[in-house]
């Protein structure tokens, strides 16, 4: 799987082992030390480094419209640790991530919406 991540500091462990265990590349930084990061320096750090930005911070809309990076994949759900928020991320990742490229993907408890630039 070609698919590179960057896991924001709000990305719950628990999440970032599932995404390690089917194999993607995840980066997170948390491991890092990386706290308080601005979000378009962790945008940026995506873009250098070929990741898809995953975050609960909605603050990550405000440059959505112009991301440098790869994409974001934002999640805005009640329970951060729903099992079925992480089979909808991973099947995303699986067999959607060409649609998620200079993309906002928005995950919610009810639905999954990417939206693209033209």
């Amino acid at each position: 799987m070609n698919v590179r991540i960057l896991t924001d500091e709000n990305i719950p462990n628990s999440l970032i082992k599932e995404l390690r265990e089917d194999n993607f590349n995840v980066k997170d930084l948390k491991e890092e030390k990386l706290f308080s990061l601005p979000d378009i320096i962790i945008d940026d750090m995506a873009k250098k480094e070929n990741r898809i930005v995953i975050t609960y911070d909605k603050d990550f809309l405000n440059i959505s419209s112009n991301p440098k990076g790869k994409g974001i994949i934002l999640i805005k759900t009640k329970n951060q640790k729903n099992k079925l928020i992480y089979n909808s991320l991973i099947s995303l990742l699986e067999n959607k991530s060409e649609d998620l490229i200079n993309a906002l993907c928005i995950i919610t408890d009810t639905y999954t919406k990417i939206i693209k630039e033209k």
